[in-house]
């Protein structure tokens, strides 16, 4: 997981309920990654920014990869150098907004991402729905 933030964080959560499941997370906010290290969890201290990020971290055997940065030129160039260093399993990325996920498309991720639509269509498939549906109803008994 690349990108503890708001969204990375709560992914690693996640995974994290299952134990046997390893991930190992990226960071560059380094409270972030010593409570994750606290926690027994494999996290590493870095810029993503930094070009020769990617050489410490043991990707090569990873069933997939996610960047969590909403930084959609960012995400393209870490997918680049992803792909050229060999690395073929699937790679998801974030997009916050309609314009960065045009931008991502082009880099062949194999999912993007949005949390706030996934966050919209969970709410509205848990609460809103069965609040609608029993509206309804009632609209229907009183007719």
């Amino acid at each position: 997981v690349l990108g503890l933030g708001r969204f990375g964080s709560y992914i690693a959560a996640q995974i994290s309920t299952h134990p046997n499941v390893n991930f190992m997370g990226v960071d560059f906010d380094p409270f972030v990654v010593k409570s994750w290290q606290d926690r027994g969890k494999t996290m590493i201290y870095g810029d993503i920014e930094d070009p020769d990020l990617l050489e410490h971290i043991p990707y090569t055997h990873a069933k997939c990869i996610i960047i969590t940065i909403p930084d959609a030129m960012l995400a393209t160039q870490i997918i680049q150098r992803l792909k050229e260093n060999g690395f073929q399993g699937p790679i998801y990325l974030i997009a916050n907004t309609e314009k960065d996920m045009e931008q991502m498309r082009a880099c062949n991720a194999d999912q993007i991402l949005m949390p706030y639509h996934m966050a919209a269509e969970n709410f509205y498939q848990s609460i809103l729905l069965d609040i609608l549906q029993k509206e309804k109803q009632t609209t229907e008994l009183n007719t």
